[in-house]
């Protein structure tokens, strides 16, 4: 027996991708997924020096830290950190790194 693809059919992503837009949800899932890419690429000792991350729209993330010469190191690797969270995540979600 063959089955009909009806038009209104759309793919399980797709689905899930329409339901977070329709409820304005991509953006804090972005920003999930750059917390826990974070974690993952920088360690637990960076990452228990990290106050808070936050995403914005244009992918520009502004991380807290703890330590002022933390700040500093980092700042010279941002661009690196910031292909390494993309890679992590599997797509490009971070344009740049604002460190404060």
């Amino acid at each position: 027996m063959r089955s009909v693809k009806k038009s209104n059919e759309q793919s399980l992503g797709d689905a899930i991708r329409s339901f977070l837009k329709q409820h304005e949800l991509t953006g804090k899932l972005a920003e999930a997924e750059v917390v826990a890419a974070w974690s993952k690429v920088l360690g637990p000792a960076i990452d228990r020096r990290t106050v808070s991350i936050r995403l914005d729209k244009t992918g520009r993330i502004y991380v807290e830290l703890t330590s002022a010469s933390l700040r500093n190191e980092l700042s010279m690797q941002r661009t690196r950190l910031a292909e390494a969270l993309n890679e992590t995540i599997g797509r490009e979600i971070v344009k740049d790194i604002i460190l404060v």
